[in-house]
């Protein structure tokens, strides 16, 4: 095979596995996180956020007062955490390096990312959303 046959399989292959990520895991449309965020209620139970959100995958907090927080994180690339840099700079011919770290800042700065703050008595104090 040649070196860009072998690139493209890579790719192929980078695409494959994004598409098998479990779906708990990311988020590939960021409107549908942002939309499923603003749902999100001062007051709500964690039981409630979790039906909503789901579980956390970008970190998660509980306190010993029962205070916590709770963070997602889209992933605009679809890939399952695979930014598509990564796969572009396994391709020869395509900047190698220089592609994947372009490719994974673009990625980094369309990701969105939510917070849940809860209070002590385990209902939701605060939501913010952050893009970029």
């Amino acid at each position: 095979m040649t070196k860009l046959t072998h690139g493209l399989a890579a790719l192929m292959f980078a695409l494959a596995v994004g598409a098998c990520a479990p779906a708990g895991t990311g988020d590939a449309a960021t409107g549908s996180l942002v939309a499923r965020a603003e749902q999100v209620q001062v007051g709500m139970t964690r039981e409630e956020v979790l039906a909503l959100m789901g579980r956390p995958n970008d970190g998660r907090t509980e306190n010993r007062d029962g205070s916590g927080r709770w963070g997602y994180t889209s992933d605009p690339a679809g890939l399952g955490g695979l930014a598509v840099g990564q796969a572009a700079g396994l391709i020869p011919g395509l900047g190698g390096v220089a592609a994947g770290t372009a490719g994974r800042r673009a990625v980094q700065a369309a990701r969105t990312r939510v917070g849940i703050r809860f209070d002590p008595d385990g209902t939701v104090a605060r939501v913010t959303v952050r893009t970029g």
